[in-house]
């Protein structure tokens, strides 16, 4: 089984097709290095430009110092977080509802 699925592998490179996972060494951006070689990145899905915005990063860390990272189980044993219930009624002031769920 094993001789196969090493057949199939080498298949899939002769072919080109075989993947390559790759581990980016920067924070996600317009320019990310990959291996040691920077490059262009066109393929992002940070469409404003939010996953390193200085206020983006420093609400995140101020909301870890205070709330920690989850709840340790899930939200029917355990509850939410008061950041949850404030986000919440953002939303349903936000968008004139009595009420909104987030998941």
């Amino acid at each position: 089984m094993q001789t196969d699925l090493l057949t199939q592998i080498a298949a899939l490179k002769e072919q080109h097709l075989h993947r390559t996972l790759y581990s980016l060494e920067t924070p996600q951006g317009p320019e990310v290095r990959i291996d040691h070689t920077d490059y262009l990145s066109f393929c992002s899905n940070d469409y404003l430009g939010l996953a390193n915005e200085p206020e983006v990063l420093a609400a995140v860390k101020t909301g870890v110092d205070r709330y920690g990272l989850g709840s340790g189980a899930s939200h029917l044993v355990t509850g939410h977080s008061v950041a949850h219930d404030l986000l919440e009624a953002a939303l349903a002031e936000f968008t004139g509802r009595p009420r909104v769920l987030v998941f």
